[in-house]
């Protein structure tokens, strides 16, 4: 779940989206842009092409090893030339027709939330290697997410081999019947999934988290602490600050 305060601008809440089988991101609104998106959604970049960085997280990172845990992204795509993501990006798929390219800055800003926990690891864990991370693009360029596309993402991530699944998207309960996206999990036991628990309350049953609750024993959900964030199995503080890369 990405929310954040890019150039001190809070990222605001997403409508809810009620089409059949459409879901959408979790934590920033859709925007569209070669740069990324535009006023009121996460801006990677400034009218000039300067960066601007996740607060808390390095630049640089070093590249990963055949040692590397393999996590996967399905979201928006990614900006792969990103300063603090570059060079850790193992392969993409698009699954939207739209090109691998991170046209919302959800999906980028997600893949370098994945090196958060390294960075925050004890001392004796921060030697490890950094992740192998593989992008899947199922949002298209005004967030739109469509479930065929997520449950071919899910089968594509497995055969790469991921160990850890992250999914910072959803479909509300009531808009479609999801067995097939949570069949689409379960069917992997050996990968563990992250979800996102919503942003609609502890009330809105959200897919894929919600399949946890349909029996599905290999993800967790993940929630915020504010008030309009869903259920999740883990809570934790959801604002994500950018600031501009100094040059």
């Amino acid at each position: 779940m990405v929310r954040g305060t890019p150039g001190g601008q809070q990222v605001g809440r997403e409508k809810m989206q009620e089409k059949k089988g459409k879901g959408f991101l979790l934590g920033g609104p859709a925007g569209t842009g070669a740069n990324g998106p535009q006023e009121g959604d996460i801006r990677l970049r400034d009218e000039r092409g300067n960066w601007h960085v996740v607060q808390g997280i390095p630049l640089y990172p070093p590249l990963y090893t055949d040692r590397s845990a393999t996590i996967a992204v399905i979201d928006s795509g990614i900006l792969a030339d990103h300063p603090q993501i570059r060079g850790l990006i193992a392969e993409q798929e698009d699954f939207t027709g739209e090109g691998p390219e991170d046209r919302i800055g959800h999906g980028t800003i997600v893949a370098i939330l994945t090196l958060q926990a390294r960075s925050a690891a004890p001392p004796e864990f921060q030697n490890l290697p950094s992740p192998r991370i593989l992008v899947a693009k199922v949002a298209d360029a005004d967030g739109t997410v469509d479930k065929h596309a997520v449950i071919s993402a899910i089968d594509w991530a497995a055969s790469r081999g991921a160990g850890v699944v992250n999914l910072s998207l959803g479909f509300i309960e009531g808009t479609d019947d999801y067995s097939d996206l949570c069949s689409a999990i379960t069917k992997h036991p050996e990968v563990l999934f992250v979800a996102a628990a919503g942003n609609y309350g502890p009330d809105v049953r959200v897919y894929p988290a919600a399949c946890a609750q349909d029996g599905a024993a290999n993800i967790i959900s993940v929630g915020t602490t504010d008030d309009w964030s869903g259920k999740g199995d883990i809570q934790a503080p959801g604002t994500v600050t950018l600031k501009p890369l100094e040059p």
